[in-house]
């Protein structure tokens, strides 16, 4: 408020804190920020769905937000709930290990094209006995 005021006021020296060093398992590769799959990733647009490996269960999420490209992504179930987060980077090395597959879009409307073209047939199998 006294700075505000226009009044002199103590300067005080304060020292700048040490980030911690964040612990990354031995098993995390090192990829270069600069590397293809960072910048790939970097670029997913909203509602991109990918497929996260936890523990052999396979669970699908849709990107619901790329901010400030990739700085921080938000992935949602089909619900629209939170289910991850990453950045840019963490989602290169998860695809890079395996533990994240993309999902192509061809892919997800040929299995949906297939699940309505076997309902068609499985009601019309009904109608016609």
């Amino acid at each position: 408020q006294q700075l505000l005021k226009g009044l002199q006021t103590e300067r005080v020296a304060v020292e700048p804190e040490q980030p911690a060093e964040p612990v990354q398992p031995e098993t995390v590769p090192e990829l270069p920020e600069n590397h293809f799959l960072v910048k790939k990733c970097s670029q997913l647009p909203p509602g991109q769905w990918i497929e996260i490996q936890d523990d052999g269960e396979p669970r699908r999420a849709k990107l619901a937000a790329n901010i400030r490209a990739g700085v921080k992504m938000v992935f949602t179930n089909r619900r629209g709930i939170k289910v991850q987060e990453f950045s840019a980077y963490t989602l290169a090395v998860a695809l890079h290990n395996g533990t994240v597959k993309l999902i192509e879009e061809g892919a997800l409307f040929d299995r949906a094209l297939e699940a309505v073209i076997g309902d068609l047939r499985r009601m019309q199998g009904n109608v016609q006995h």
